[in-house]
């Protein structure tokens, strides 16, 4: 915390407020809450440190600070671990293993991919080696065109621009299949 503070020191754009953490003595609880929500409100920025379910608690604790969309950024936290616990994945296919014809880089390949691991994982078990950084739908590097088929994508990790949803892309590390897919991947291999 201390080297994210120093390196805030000094930049207009970016805060940095530190939630209490553990138990807060009742008499301060109003306080606290105050200051930091002070201090969000000053802030450009509201960086959210945390990962998996701590990321989705800050979700609601940041509720209440009313702060806008675009003034929140999440850490990544990698893939969800269990996509089926997702209040909108189609359980019906949760057992299903569909076929994922990927074209990239100037290849053409066929593989299995299953409705409960992201499209990413499908491509890099058959040694696809497709890009990838953040592996939450965040960063968008490994974006690609969903020519054909259906995805899930859990709401929470859905990174895509408005564009990119309307002109059918997808981010493969957030991207369950529904059905049998086939994509094209901007970057070679």
């Amino acid at each position: 915390m201390k080297q994210l503070e120093r390196a805030c020191q000094g930049r207009r754009r970016i805060g940095v407020a530190q939630s209490p953490q553990g138990e807060v003595p009742k008499e301060d609880e109003n306080m606290a809450e105050r200051a930091t929500r002070q201090e969000l409100k000053k802030a450009y920025d509201c960086v959210v440190i945390g990962a998996g379910n701590g990321g989705l608690g800050a979700a609601v604790q940041l509720a209440a600070f009313d702060l806008p969309n675009r003034r929140t950024r999440w850490e990544v936290f990698g893939e969800v671990k269990d996509i089926t616990s997702s209040p909108g994945f189609p359980q019906e296919v949760a057992d299903e293993t569909f076929r994922l014809t990927v074209h990239v880089g100037g290849v053409t390949a066929e593989v299995p991919a299953r409705a409960v691991e992201t499209v990413l994982v499908a491509m890099e078990r058959a040694n696809l080696a497709p890009p990838s950084q953040c592996r939450s739908g965040e960063c968008g590097f490994c974006r690609s065109r969903l020519v054909s088929g259906d995805v899930y994508v859990h709401p929470e990790s859905d990174g895509r621009r408005a564009a990119d949803k309307q002109f059918g892309y997808i981010h493969p590390c957030s991207s369950y299949p529904t059905t049998d897919l086939e994509i094209s991947v901007p970057r070679g291999v």
